[in-house]
C-alpha cells in the first residue's frame, strides 16, 4: 500500500499537473452534498411552501356566539391525495386553538379532488371561544410521500366576540 518514494513522488507529480480537475471535483462534491436527502427536504419544503395544494379564498357567511360559517372557493393547483382539514381560531392574546369542522352545505366525503376550480363548500367552525380575532383553516395532502399543508382561509373577525 505505501509504495516507494519514488512511486509517491510520481502519484504527487501527477496531482500537481491535474489541480484544476482536483479543485472542479472539490467544488462538485461541494455543490452535491448539499443536494443529498438533507439538501432535497429543504427544496421540496420551499417548493412546498411557494406552491399550494390549493389557493381558495373564504368568505365570512355567518357569526354567532361560538361559532360562525365559511364558504370556500378556488383552485385546487397540484394533482395531491386529499388527508385532512383542520380549524383555529386565534385570539388577540395569539394563542391558537382548535375548532371542530362540519360541512353543512352537505357531508363531507373526505374524497381527493382533481385539480382545477371549484367550491370546497361550506363550513361551520365552532367553537368560538370569547376574545377571537382570526379564524383560520388548513388542508393537508400527501404530495410525493411528503405531507403539504395549504392555509384554505385566513378571516379577520374584527372586533373580538364577546
Amino acid at each position: 500500500m505505501g509504495g516507494t518514494d519514488r512511486e509517491n513522488k510520481v502519484i504527487i507529480k501527477e496531482l500537481l499537473h491535474m489541480w484544476p480537475s482536483v479543485i472542479i471535483g472539490l467544488l462538485l462534491g461541494l455543490i452535491t452534498v448539499p443536494l443529498s436527502d438533507v439538501g432535497l427536504d429543504a427544496v421540496r419544503e420551499k417548493y412546498d411552501s411557494r406552491n399550494p395544494v390549493v389557493v381558495t379564498n373564504g368568505t365570512l357567511l355567518h357569526r354567532e356566539e361560538d361559532s360562525v360559517e365559511v364558504a370556500i372557493v378556488g383552485e385546487k393547483k397540484r394533482a395531491c391525495i386529499y388527508v385532512a382539514l383542520a380549524a383555529y381560531a386565534t385570539g388577540a392574546d395569539g394563542l391558537m386553538r382548535d375548532t371542530y369542522t362540519l360541512r353543512v352545505d352537505m357531508p363531507s366525503g373526505g374524497a381527493t379532488r382533481p385539480v382545477g376550480p371549484q367550491s370546497f363548500g361550506v363550513w361551520r367552525l365552532w367553537p368560538i371561544p370569547k376574545g377571537v380575532t382570526r379564524i383560520q383553516m388548513w388542508s393537508t395532502h400527501q404530495c410525493e410521500g411528503r405531507l403539504v399543508r395549504s392555509l384554505m382561509a385566513e378571516i379577520e373577525l374584527g372586533k373580538t366576540v364577546q
